[in-house]
């Protein structure tokens, strides 16, 4: 989530407040949203869902162990993706 995260702008880290963007649909965010390019609003709340609720669900409809198999290897090919996006950037 700290990739998803990094990856997205650390805005909200510096505020101390959960991102939408990984953390929508959560019990892990309520509110607060950067509606523009620096311009941040309290009250503002994403409708989407952040990246931590896809995963979760994406590990939800994982009924038998060859599809678990599946999801996990999709899980770890986005974190590789993410991984080397960032050593690309340093």
């Amino acid at each position: 989530m700290t990739l998803l995260e990094q990856y997205n702008g650390l805005g909200y880290a510096n505020k101390g407040l959960p991102s939408p963007y990984v953390w929508s649909g959560t019990d892990q965010y309520e509110k607060g949203k950067y509606i523009a390019d620096g311009v941040f609003d309290p009250n503002a709340v994403d409708k989407q869902l952040g990246c931590a609720g896809l995963l979760l669900a994406m590990g939800a409809f994982a009924p038998a162990p060859a599809v678990k198999t599946f999801w996990q290897e999709l899980i770890e090919a986005i974190i590789s993706i993410f991984t080397q996006l960032f050593g690309r950037k340093k």
